[in-house]
């Protein structure tokens, strides 16, 4: 019976759609050895995506989604991943193996460990299917590996699954809060979704031209925004409000890095202001600082599919450097509170949390339904 049933599928399609067949739950047992004999094989598998949702890594070949630590299924952005998998482990020092499927939220995870991780369907992961082995680089191996690969993608120390570490958002754990990354980097091959897709140039310099107008749109109501959450009263501790408030953004710099990817980045913006501080020293020693940062926007260009337009995706701004100094700064109460100031605003991310407070309410959801509404008009 099982060997009938071998017989009726192809190579080709096996190595395709060949981790689980179906969720563990819903596989029947014969299945099940037909991945355990799949599991014997090597070579590369599709359809594995990035969740926009728990930033993830799942597998997306089952109309079934998995579990999603964000809740519902998972939900597909962005590349389309190929792994590398090897029952025999071949070279250890180019893959990192003991990767393994879930076949109860379908992410990829860690299985080295006697401790499974936590799984959005609760409990620990489970392992089944292929020996996935990843890629990656570290202290005494720096050199990514050749070809087109997507790096940041990390080892989650609290739910042993793999996720993408690129954004300063870290996702949702099933474990609490964000992912947290430890361990190596890992490099993924890709194929872009846009690269077979035709048509896209038109698609293309609609969403150039439609983020420069939004940009230059919302200009004077980002500076407005961002004026108004610095200068809230007792904003970095007691007694330390920020006033004095000039701002000037920089020029944007758009460019697509692949077919349906692209990067929106502003640089060069500067934030000057002057700080009260909770002594007796007179508002004419009060510190004064400038402040350097980037504003980058990214996302992703879906290719149009039938019967649906071309849109935008997994639009994400994000303040990937800023730096703070003092400007004028002497005498050792004011030293104390321009080191806060710096640190607040730099070291401590509370400058670019209020930075990104103030893109989100302007730009994000602004940006992403123009052009969607643009786009549709193609």
């Amino acid at each position: 019976m099982i060997d009938h049933m071998f017989d009726s599928w192809s190579r080709r399609r096996f190595l395709r759609e060949g981790q689980g067949l179906f969720v563990a739950a819903a596989t029947p047992p014969a299945l099940l050895m037909l991945a355990d004999r799949a599991a014997g094989q090597t070579g590369d598998q599709a359809d594995w995506r990035y969740c926009a949702k728990c930033h993830q890594m799942f597998f997306d070949g089952y109309p079934q989604k998995g579990r999603c630590a964000a809740g519902g299924g998972h939900e597909a952005i962005g590349f389309n991943f190929r792994p590398h998998f090897d029952a025999a482990r071949a070279r250890p020092d180019q893959w990192q193996f003991d990767w393994r499927y879930c076949n109860k939220c379908s992410v990829m995870f860690f299985d080295g460990y006697p401790n499974k991780g936590r799984c959005a369907a609760g409990g620990g992961h489970a392992a089944q299917g292929y020996m996935f082995g990843l890629a990656y680089t570290n202290e005494s191996k720096r050199t990514p590996p050749p070809g087109q690969n997507q790096n940041a993608w990390r080892f989650c120390g609290k739910c042993s699954a793999l996720f993408y570490d690129g954004y300063p958002n870290k996702g949702v754990c099933p474990a609490g809060g964000g992912h947290a990354a430890a361990g190596w980097t890992f490099h993924l091959p890709y194929r872009d979704l846009g690269q077979s897709a035709p048509g896209l140039g038109p698609a293309q310099n609609m969403v150039s031209q439609i983020l420069e107008n939004t940009f230059n749109a919302n200009r004077d109501a980002l500076t407005s925004e961002l004026k108004g959450q610095l200068s809230r009263g007792d904003l970095l501790a007691k007694g330390v409000t920020l006033y004095d408030i000039n701002l000037r953004l920089g020029n944007p710099d758009f460019k697509f890095t692949a077919p349906t990817v692209f990067n929106y980045r502003i640089n060069a913006n500067h934030i000057y202001f002057k700080s009260t501080q909770p002594t007796a020293a007179g508002k004419w020693a009060d510190p004064a600082f400038e402040v350097n940062w980037d504003l980058l926007l990214n996302g992703i260009l879906v290719p149009a599919k039938t019967p649906t337009k071309p849109r935008v995706e997994a639009v994400v701004l994000s303040v990937p450097s800023i730096t703070a100094k003092s400007r004028n700064v002497s005498g050792g109460a004011i030293l104390g509170v321009a080191n806060l100031v710096v640190n607040a605003m730099q070291q401590t991310g509370r400058g670019r949390q209020i930075i990104q407070n103030a893109l989100d309410k302007v730009l994000r959801h602004d940006v992403t339904d123009r052009v969607n509404t643009a786009l549709a008009r193609l």
